[in-house]
């Protein structure tokens, strides 16, 4: 935003950033462009102390705006000022620039952004270590500003001493920035990339080489960039965002790619490919049929029937919960229930037994192609689905 223009005005300029902070720029002007300086001073929004301002003529200075504002120090001694109050209409980082118009008879000043000094010390009578020899516009760059909110803004220019005492403001430029200069932005994204049907993960995202105001959750989207199920299905993925990080759910087997982008700044975003299988879990187990005589405790069998998701079948050993002898007292029917038992359960170290078998009878494990594989490591999308289940369970 240029401070200080008219509806309908336009300025195009060159800049050349030189030493010192402040740079020179060719600049051509629309009709009726106002200096920004006498602007606020003309709209009460500038107070000086120890010291005078007045609202000058451009002169014969080259790219210099119609008006200008100085400001005068009463003493030779640091420490007067004038200030500028701007509006700033949107929250932001922004690159500060302010024109001047640069003479050998200026003084020296410091800049300060609500109340913190900005930049370096800018003495208006030199440019490239040289003094000038005659009176030109420069650009004085203060660098990048973070303004948490919006609203209106100190800008204050302190003079720093000296037998010149006069420092001159022209204009301000306040150019939205969300890139950190020297640093190359990205997006790095971290998670699990494999997971069952009904299972969830969190992946999360990491901003580099923006303003920290530009790398928080607010300014990230997420989104599904394509999805492709292996069972003919539309979906593959859901999604839940929640700033830098998102809740991935498996819903069909099949791959899916997720991307992340910076809401400000085009050229930051990420994919991430994400595999959803479907577990080969039991689906159901052919039931067993007993028949015994009065009296007599019913022989059960050691092995039952399973049935895959894959389709497959696998004879499993089962363990059958107590029987009371006063179920089959007399003729009648009663229920028996039992667990299958891991196909490498004994792999299963004994202190961990009895517990993976308690677990296992009340679904809170399935294991894997019938088995538990108790050497191997548990995923996070494993840990965080039985996590879900005891949670259910206690509910």
């Amino acid at each position: 935003m240029i401070f200080g223009l008219r509806r309908n005005d336009r300025t195009n300029e060159l800049l050349h950033v030189v030493d010192n902070g402040w740079t020179t720029a060719t600049t051509e002007y629309g009709e009726d462009l106002d200096n920004v300086a006498a602007d606020v001073s003309i709209a009460g929004k500038t107070t000086v102390s120890g010291g005078t301002q007045s609202v000058v003529s451009s002169g014969s200075t080259p790219n210099a705006s119609p008006q200008g504002l100085n400001f005068a120090s009463t003493a030779t001694t640091a420490g007067s000022y004038i200030d500028f109050k701007l509006n700033v209409t949107k929250a932001g980082v922004y690159r500060i620039q302010v024109a001047a118009k640069v003479n050998a008879n200026r003084g020296i000043g410091q800049w300060y952004v609500d109340g913190v000094k900005t930049g370096p010390v800018w003495d208006q009578r030199m440019e490239n270590g040289q003094v000038l020899a005659a009176e030109k516009i420069g650009f004085f760059t203060l660098g990048d500003v973070t303004f948490e909110t919006a609203g209106e803004k100190t800008l204050r220019f302190e003079f720093q001493g000296g037998s010149n005492k006069v420092i001159n403001t022209d204009r301000f430029i306040m150019t939205p920035v969300s890139e950190v200069s020297g640093q190359t932005p990205g997006i790095a994204i971290t998670g699990e990339a494999s997971l069952d049907v009904n299972q969830a993960v969190t992946l999360h995202a990491a901003i580099t080489g923006l303003h920290a105001f530009y790398a928080s959750g607010d300014y990230v989207k997420w989104f599904v960039e394509s999805q492709r199920a292996t069972n003919g299905r539309n979906k593959v993925i859901s999604i839940v965002a929640n700033g830098l990080d998102v809740l991935v759910t498996g819903v069909n087997p099949g791959t899916a790619r997720l991307k992340a982008m910076s809401t400000v700044n085009a050229k930051v975003f990420n994919y991430y490919d994400v595999v959803v299988t479907q577990a080969n879990v039991i689906t159901s187990i052919t039931p067993v049929n007993v028949t015994t005589v009065a009296g007599i405790a019913p022989v059960l069998p050691a092995t039952v029937t399973a049935f895959y998701t894959d389709g497959t079948t696998a004879q499993l050993g089962v363990t059958w919960d107590g029987v009371n002898a006063a179920s089959y007292a007399q003729a009648g029917t009663f229920d028996v229930s039992g667990y299958t038992a891991f196909a490498d359960a004994t792999d299963i170290a004994g202190y961990a037994a009895d517990a993976i078998a308690l677990m296992q009878s009340a679904g809170i494990i399935e294991g894997s192609d019938g088995k538990f594989m108790p050497l191997a490591q548990a995923t996070r999308a494993q840990a965080a689905v039985i996590i879900q289940r005891l949670v259910k369970l206690n509910q």
